[in-house]
Formats: C-alpha cells, structure tokens, sequence
C-alpha cells in the first residue's frame, strides 16, 4: 500500500468482518494522501460479494495536483439522494454544505470523483462567480449515471468531493483543491445493473 501511495496511486481494501478485532467489515481508501475508513453496512457487503474471511484490493487513480495545507472552504454534511441503492442508469444528485474560511474567488468547481468500473469518472460542477458570496451555504449538484463507466457492476463505492480552484476558467486540469475532502459511498445494489 506504500508503495501505491508513493507511485501516486491510491486504493480500495476491503476487509470482511471476520478478519478484523470488531467484527465489522471495512473498507479503507485513499484520496490526496488522505486515508479514509468506513465501516461497511449489510448492504454494502452484499452489494461488493465480501466474504467473513475476505480481503478485496482494487488500485486506484489518486488525486493529482496541489492541494492548500489550510483550506480556505470546509464542506460537509454530503447528501446523495438515494445512496444505498443508486440506479445506474440515472444521474447522481446530491447537496453539500460549505462554510468559507479564506479567500474563496476565482474560478471555482466542486470535483466529485468515483471509479465504478474499469475507469474513473470525475464530474466537474462549475461555480457562478458570486457562488460563495455568502459565507456559509449549501450546493446542489447532478451527476452522469454510473453506466457511462465501462465494466460496472454490483458494488459499494467511494465517491470523493472536494472543492477545486483553477487557474483558468473551465480547466479542472490546473486546479489546486481549496478544500477538505469528503466521501461517502454510494451503492449500487445487485439487479439494477444494465
């Protein structure tokens, strides 16, 4: 897992129940060099077939760029509608809370990322100018359905948000994250894959 850390890479380890001193299947992943842990629910476990005794590894793209040491937004409170059994085939929405604690003007993006399948999807959600004018609020935000991924199938996956300032308009590419990361996981529950 270092290793994966030092090339630039993250990962996904889950780890069922029975392998671990409190007897609750987990997931440990990775985002900007940041180590995020969940413990999985019913569902979840169903939703990504992990076993008592099991270890699931996937690798994973991490996060490329800077990031602020002090972040000048801190979001929270990540809401996706309908999370524990998200349709494929139908976009993802969502709200997040965000409070400013510095400069936050510029050309500002949320950044939502999640790899489904054999790829990893970002979606970029561009902010008006005066978005954050008010010092504390919440955003709403859409989503393409997870069936554009390539190879999806049954799962619980990390989702990632953050929030990007970039350098130039409409260029998440020369962005530096301004914010904390969240994550939460969605699933996709088996029987409503294409």
């Amino acid at each position: 897992m270092a290793r994966q850390l030092t090339k630039g890479k993250g990962f996904e380890l889950s780890i069922g129940g029975g392998l671990l001193k409190s007897g609750k299947p987990t997931l440990l992943t990775t985002r900007g060099g940041q180590l995020f842990v969940f413990e999985y629910t019913d569902a979840q476990v169903k939703a990504c077939k992990l076993k008592d005794r099991s270890i699931i590894f996937k690798e994973t793209i991490d996060h490329r760029g800077p990031i602020r040491a002090t972040p000048d937004v801190e979001l929270s409170d990540l809401r996706i509608d309908g999370a524990d059994e998200i349709d494929p085939i139908k976009r993802v929405t969502g709200k997040v809370a965000y409070r400013v604690l510095g400069q936050s003007n510029g050309n500002l993006a949320l950044r939502i990322v999640r790899c489904p399948g054999k790829k990893p999807q970002t979606g970029i959600i561009y902010l008006d100018g005066d978005t954050l004018s008010k010092k504390s609020g919440t955003l709403s935000f859409s989503i393409a359905e997870f069936a554009d991924a390539g190879g999806v199938s049954a799962a619980a996956i990390p989702v990632f948000v953050e929030m990007i300032a970039m350098a130039e308009p409409r260029r998440p590419d020369k962005a530096t994250v301004i914010s904390n990361i969240l994550v939460t996981i969605f699933t996709i529950a088996p029987g409503t894959v294409p």
